[in-house]
């Protein structure tokens, strides 16, 4: 039999916690832009203004996260 007795913080410092799930969550964008920016993007242009959709895609993901759990 399987006991789930998993520590869901990752790291704690004094009062702070950080979470495995905010962890997958950044490296996830970072992965993400990373991989976008030197392999999918090609044109100039384009990798400028993928920042700032970046930027929106953060606050989106945040807001809809916080949502989703309120609803």
């Amino acid at each position: 039999m399987f006991i789930n007795n998993f520590d869901p913080v990752a790291v704690q410092f004094f009062s702070l916690e950080i979470r495995w799930y905010s962890l997958a969550y950044i490296f996830g964008i970072l992965i993400g832009w990373i991989l976008s920016k030197k392999i999918f993007i090609s044109d100039e242009q384009i990798k400028e203004k993928f920042d700032d959709f970046i930027t929106y895609l953060i606050i989106g993901i945040i807001v809809g996260g916080r949502l989703g759990y309120v609803l």
